[in-house]
């Protein structure tokens, strides 16, 4: 037996699992209560929050000190940039802005959604098999990394050395040729003192913790309600999801979806025993902006949307905010996604915009909803969207 639990948050859903039924009253009210204190730390949309005066002190030409919520999650946001050269990047809220994307997603006008849905996935010839068993922590890398570790825009730089422990990939062709332009000021020209708290944006440069903080936040509540409790835990968040502290016998189920609200009834399942597993994708939270469609992924190389080429990728790492900085990557990066992933070594299903899909590093065959195991409903994975 497990408990379960779900609310609203950040614009998406909050999905919360417990190993243990009757700490179930107690963990809900720790993740309210902890999720409350990240969104005043965090949201770009409320005026009275952390960022948002960090925000305004930009334009003022001041610093400010922030608290130790903002201070953890721009550190993540500084890791993930470092991590992807730049691909996955804070500094693009002036960009996201004048994508449209200037209040919370639940605020638009319903004249400014409604793409047409994605066609059903249909599956295309996979890598070559590897032994079966599902992405979990224990297959996954870490992805870590000071800051100090910043290199060129589509590098993936991470620890250690060899394939997934340390060494640096970076893009051949039309992917190079672009990583040289870097029309924004990235991560690096903020003046950040973690050990002061002291942060300076730079005029004219508006911070979005949106690519980064779920996953972190995920990550952090997990570790968060499990010390608390004692038992293990899942958080999801809207597609962002982090395990810590056991799980059920076989691991928690999770459906992969496109959208949590609409799941298909054949939806692949994995099983997750530990670590984190994040999707990203452009399908859901999309709207129209001078007659054109558009979503919130952006690329930071241009301030644009990245060039069509996957609706949604899937990954599996050591902790939600690994998962959830080589997803957004290799939404940005497109066709030189997979080879990104398979340096990294971090299994991945990837959904092209034709349905096809590509499993690398080990990701297994898909297992639709109706033919897993009925020991626990699963937990559907579904795109990012911006906190």
């Amino acid at each position: 037996m497990t408990g379960r639990a779900s609310f609203p948050v950040f614009g998406t859903t909050a999905h919360l699992l417990v190993t243990d039924p009757d700490a179930l009253p107690r963990a809900l009210r720790l993740l309210r209560t902890e999720l409350a204190a990240i969104d005043a730390a965090c949201s770009r949309f409320r005026p009275d929050s952390e960022l948002s005066r960090a925000n305004t002190a930009a334009a003022e030409g001041r610093a400010v000190t922030v608290g130790p919520r903002l201070a953890e999650a721009l550190d993540a946001a500084l890791q993930a940039s470092a991590r992807t050269g730049g691909l996955v990047d804070p500094t693009v809220g002036t960009a996201v802005i004048n994508l449209g994307y200037d209040r919370t997603f639940a605020s638009l006008r319903p004249e400014q959604l409604g793409l047409p849905p994605a066609p059903a996935a249909a599956p295309i010839r996979p890598d070559a098999p590897r032994p079966p068993s599902g992405p979990t922590a224990a297959r996954a890398q870490q992805a870590g990394g000071p800051a100090s570790q910043a290199s060129q825009p589509g590098h993936w730089s991470e620890p250690g050395g060899g394939p997934g422990t340390g060494t640096v990939w970076s893009p051949s062709g039309p992917t190079a040729a672009r990583a040289q332009y870097l029309p924004g000021v990235g991560a690096r020209a903020l003046e950040w003192d973690p050990t002061e708290r002291r942060l300076r944006v730079p005029a004219g440069v508006a911070l979005d913790l949106g690519a980064t903080a779920k996953a972190w936040a995920a990550d952090r509540s997990a570790r968060l309600l499990s010390a608390a409790l004692g038992c293990g835990v899942l958080v999801n968040l809207g597609g962002d999801l982090a395990v810590v502290g056991g799980s059920p016998d076989g691991g928690w189920r999770i459906a992969v979806a496109d959208d949590h609200r609409a799941p298909a009834p054949d939806a692949p399942v994995v099983a997750v025993t530990g670590g984190g597993l994040a999707t990203s994708g452009t399908t859901v939270r999309t709207w129209w902006r001078d007659g054109h469609p558009v979503h919130h992924v952006v690329d930071p190389r241009t301030g644009r949307n990245p060039e069509a080429c996957w609706r949604t990728v899937t990954v599996a790492a050591a902790t939600c905010l690994a998962a959830n900085t080589a997803a957004t990557a290799a939404l940005v990066l497109g066709p030189d996604a997979p080879a990104m992933l398979r340096h990294a070594g971090l299994p991945a299903r990837l959904v092209h915009d034709d349905g096809g899909v590509l499993r690398v590093c080990g990701w297994p065959e898909d297992t639709p909803t109706h033919d897993a195991p009925t020991h626990d409903a699963p937990t559907h994975a579904t795109p990012r969207g911006a906190a």
